[in-house]
């Protein structure tokens, strides 16, 4: 199932605004809408004909609150943070139509070890008290399989006790574009920024791909891996590369369907309404063609045997998502050190949903003049860059 959020009524650019964002998948569409409720006037351009139709249009949509599975870390703080922000978000746009396929859904969590390996490094997890939920507790392959029947037989064992939490991106995208667009959003879709507008010291707007240039006080960077491309004009170094994520969905009958979310060392399991399952996900390296190989569906399967009867499902979906990763993994959001204007909101990794209402709340602070939190150093675009 295909859904796209189109420019109901396109608009000639202006040649001025507060701020011009660049890049229409969830984080650009969220700091849109922040700045708008803030009364500014806001641009955001999209070189595709549609918004989230990158990585934002995943459709498992999890959040994982212990980002990259490390407790106590800045990353750690800032996805337990992005949650509960992304849940306030998610509740302010409550009353638009799509509200229950992009609500956040709380699910059973299962985490399964297919084999010995994945056992060890479960009970290494369930021994720290920093990841570890105080409700969680494991299982035997035989006990995890008398309270889940639907589980394989050979697998390992498990954990059971905690919760995950998950939504529905491509809805969530269409949500917040209305809300942006009823605020007054100037939306510009098959349009590309050509070339950023600066001078020695700052950012002061950007060029089109249709010759426009527009003049912004705040220019602010939410786009995926080709992000380094936009910036090397000005000399500095971002280094993102592509992850390919591929992903399926099968359907179940009724008497077929199961509630928890399950994840394993290979990937996860994420139940939808309707019998719809989502299947994913790969982690293919600087691989950028958005397509599926049989290498990827066979990963896809191997994930899938956790829970047998979905090797016989049929399947309703596919997608492939090119997720924008830096090298230590932590996205960039800031700005560079002696640069003003230009605001820096991408590499979010596969956590881009998740963390997409905390990065516009420091986004948005920066360009109001709030200076950000401490925890936000770690996340600076310019530990990675140097003049060329």
């Amino acid at each position: 199932m295909e859904e796209r959020f189109r420019n109901p009524s396109p608009t000639q650019s202006p040649n001025t605004t507060d701020a011009l964002i660049i890049g229409g998948g969830v984080v650009g569409v969220v700091i849109a809408l922040r700045l708008l409720q803030a009364g500014k006037k806001v641009v955001l351009v999209e070189a595709r004909d549609a918004l989230g139709l990158e990585a934002s249009a995943a459709r498992a949509g999890l959040l994982t609150t212990v980002a990259e599975g490390e407790a106590g870390t800045p990353y750690s703080r800032l996805s337990i943070a992005g949650l509960q922000r992304f849940r306030q978000l998610v509740a302010e746009v409550g009353g638009e139509q799509h509200h229950a396929r992009h609500s956040v859904v709380e699910s059973p969590h299962l985490r399964v070890a297919q084999d010995s390996k994945e056992l060890q490094l479960l009970s290494a997890y369930l021994a720290d008290p920093g990841l570890a939920d105080p409700h969680e507790r494991q299982l035997d392959a035989a006990a995890l399989r008398a309270r889940h029947p639907y589980i394989a037989e050979g697998i390992a064992g498990g954990i059971v006790g905690a919760h995950a939490h998950h939504t529905y991106p491509p809805a969530l995208v269409s949500a917040l574009a209305q809300c942006a667009l009823d605020l007054g959003l100037t939306l510009l879709t098959q349009t590309r920024v050509e070339a950023l507008v600066h001078t020695t010291s700052r950012v002061i707007g950007g060029r089109l791909s249709t010759g426009v240039e527009i003049e912004a006080a705040e220019t602010i960077v939410a786009t995926g891996y080709q992000t380094g491309s936009l910036l090397e004009g000005m000399g500095l170094q971002v280094p993102i590369s592509p992850v390919r994520g591929q992903m399926i969905v099968v359907g179940l009958p009724t008497r077929h369907r199961f509630d928890p979310v399950i994840t394993t060392g290979r990937g996860y399991i994420v139940p939808k309404a309707g019998g719809r399952v989502v299947i994913g996900a790969t982690h293919e390296a600087r691989k950028s063609t958005p397509n599926h190989t049989l290498g990827g569906l066979s990963s896809l399967a191997e994930i899938a045997r956790v829970v047998p009867i979905l090797l016989q499902a049929p399947v309703l979906d596919q997608f492939v998502g090119i997720r924008p990763m830096t090298p230590d993994g932590y996205p960039l959001i800031g700005r560079f050190a002696g640069l003003d204007g230009l605001t820096m909101a991408t590499g979010h990794g596969s956590h881009g949903v998740l963390l997409s209402a905390i990065t516009a709340d420091v986004v948005c602070g920066l360009a109001l003049g709030e200076p950000a939190h401490k925890d936000f150093e770690a996340f600076r675009p310019d530990r990675f860059s140097v003049a060329a």
